[in-house]
């Protein structure tokens, strides 16, 4: 490297080799004419040779200067060749493991589940006075097979109402990303109320969504329909005499039971890339 400075002089420095102590040698001195009258200036020489010697001592002392700055000025790193390294990017928080299968509709939205089923499961958690809870009864029966993960929407003595809310709460969730394979709806009304059509429409737009939706058939015999169902459901009978009217038969003791073993496949199927109406076919459901 050259540097040009304005004392006069050229300068090439000769960089020393490690371990060997530089010397005023190794700097090539080049005197310029005076400009004035085009001569060079006469000096004694013994004084010339102690100016030229703290000449020299200033120039190196101002390389080594320049040579500081550029090595520690960030917007002079490109004109010397060198890039910063980039700095890693932070791997993502893994999320916390946990061992439970079910979790609940107030937990965050959850994405992919490292290739496990999860669905949503619309019921009543309460216990009766005999010990019995219909939710909890039906999620084991899901994910009795394994490889499964629920969901609970908890709407116990919330009636339509409760139900219509949970279906719009798990479309604005799909909306949003979160992985649910299918819903799984063990509930039977056999009257129509002002909520009905919001439970309807909400189905509708699961489909939509590439979400299959089963609902039980109920079990007060043939010649009921359970209002919450509709062509594009999954309606389930168990084939037995007490079963509603359904578009679909699965085996189960009761038509809640044979719902939560009907929603597994559905789950399954859809995982694989199946639209409801490619489901629907595959399974002859009209």
């Amino acid at each position: 490297m050259v540097g040009t400075f304005n004392n006069g002089f050229n300068v090439n420095p000769q960089v020393p080799s490690l371990g060997q102590p530089s010397s005023l040698g190794n700097l090539a001195i080049s005197p310029v004419t005076n400009p004035v009258g085009g001569a060079a200036a006469q000096v004694p020489l013994a004084a010339q040779q102690s100016d030229d010697s703290t000449r020299m001592l200033g120039m190196v002392a101002q390389m080594l200067f320049m040579v500081t700055q550029l090595l520690c000025d960030p917007s002079m790193k490109g004109a010397l060749g060198a890039s910063a390294p980039a700095a890693a990017a932070s791997p993502p928080a893994a999320a916390p493991a946990s061992n439970a299968a079910s979790t609940t509709a107030q937990q965050p939205a959850q994405q992919a589940n490292n290739g496990r089923l999860r669905i949503a499961v619309i019921d009543d958690f309460s216990t009766d006075r005999t010990g019995f809870n219909h939710g909890e009864s039906v999620e084991q029966e899901i994910t009795r097979g394994g490889n499964v993960d629920t969901v609970r929407f908890d709407r116990a003595r919330q009636g339509q109402a409760g139900i219509a809310g949970s279906l719009e709460e798990i479309v604005q969730r799909v909306r949003n990303g979160e992985q649910i394979d299918a819903v799984n709806l063990s509930q039977a009304h056999f009257q129509a109320t002002g909520d009905t059509q919001r439970v309807q429409s909400a189905v509708a737009e699961l489909k939509n969504l590439g979400v299959p939706v089963a609902i039980a058939a109920g079990n007060n015999g043939p010649n009921q329909v359970n209002q919450l169902t509709s062509n594009n459901s999954f309606n389930v009978s168990n084939g037995t005499a007490q079963s509603g009217q359904g578009n679909i038969t699965a085996q189960g003791r009761t038509t809640s039971f044979a719902t939560a073993n009907l929603v597994t496949q559905l789950a399954q199927l859809k995982s694989q890339g199946l639209s409801v109406d490619q489901i629907r076919a595959q399974l002859g459901v009209g």
